[in-house]
């Protein structure tokens, strides 16, 4: 059987907001608490993402570029930070994968 998603909430970071590192902790709200995944898009510009506990830097961390597909992130949502230094806007999906 296949896994269902559960859809708990959206967000969506402007790119004013993505300029310094920043975590989903930061949605008004918190992060939904059933939540163990999210759906991730990009416009405009790609944004980086680290999740190992370094913040993320303009040269350094996972891109998630805007032509991409929608990104599945199953890890620690509470360690995941994003960074975009030119104008990104990153659309969040929030989850729970039952």
């Amino acid at each position: 059987m296949a896994d269902v998603m559960q859809p708990l909430g959206y967000y969506r970071f402007l790119a004013g907001d993505l300029m310094s590192p920043i975590g989903l902790a930061a949605v008004p709200g918190g992060i939904p608490v059933a939540a163990n995944a999210v759906m991730l898009t990009v416009d405009g510009s790609a944004v980086r993402f680290r999740d190992d506990g370094v913040p993320p830097d303009g040269g350094t961390g996972m891109a998630i570029q805007p032509t991409l597909n929608p990104f599945l992130y199953t890890g620690d949502l509470r360690a995941i930070l994003f960074i975009a230094p030119s104008g990104a806007v990153l659309h969040v999906s929030f989850y729970q994968v039952l």
